[in-house]
C-alpha cells in the first residue's frame, strides 16, 4: 500500500487568537495570529490513494472533522465540515490546545525517510537515517519510517 507524507507545524498562539479563529464554533474569519513557538513535524500514513491518507491523518488528529478549517489565499479561514478533503488547501485544527498546520502532503518513496541531515528537504534510505541518529546520539528520540 503506498505511503504519503505529511508535513505540518505545531504553534503556540495566544488564548485570544486561539478563541478568535476557533471560538465555539469555527467560521470564516481572518487567519492573522501571532505565533509564539512553532515546531515542524513530517509523518508517514498509508492509504489506497492521497485521499484515504488525508482521511486516516485527519481522523488521527481531530476529535471532529467540525473542527478543521482551511484558509484561502487571502489569508481568510474558512470551516471544513465533514466535506472530502481538498488536497491543495492549507488546514488549520486545534490539538491538544496548539494549532496545528497541515502544509504539505506527498507520496514517500518505498524504503525512504526524509533526511535528518537536511532537516527533511531530501530523502534518504532509512538505514541511513538510522546510522545517522546513532552517529549523533538522537537513537532514542527519532523513529522513522
Amino acid at each position: 500500500m503506498p505511503s504519503y507524507r505529511f508535513y505540518y507545524a505545531e504553534r503556540s498562539i495566544s488564548p485570544e487568537d486561539r478563541d478568535r479563529v476557533f471560538g465555539k464554533y469555527p467560521k470564516d474569519g481572518n487567519y492573522d495570529v501571532e505565533v509564539l513557538q512553532e515546531d515542524h513535524w513530517e509523518e508517514n500514513v498509508e492509504g489506497r490513494d492521497p485521499y484515504e491518507a488525508m482521511d486516516t491523518f485527519l481522523r488521527d488528529h481531530l476529535d471532529s472533522r467540525s473542527m478543521l478549517m482551511w484558509i484561502d489565499d487571502r489569508r481568510r479561514t474558512h470551516a471544513a465540515g465533514e466535506r472530502e478533503a481538498d488536497l491543495e488547501k492549507t488546514y488549520i485544527w486545534l490539538e491538544e490546545g496548539m494549532l496545528m498546520e497541515l502544509q504539505e502532503m506527498e507520496e514517500a518513496t518505498p524504503g525512504m525517510v526524509s533526511c535528518p541531515l537536511c532537516d527533511g528537504e531530501g530523502e534518504v534510505d532509512e538505514a541511513l537515517a538510522e546510522e545517522f541518529a546513532v552517529a549523533t546520539g538522537d537513537a532514542e528520540e527519532q523513529t522513522f519510517g
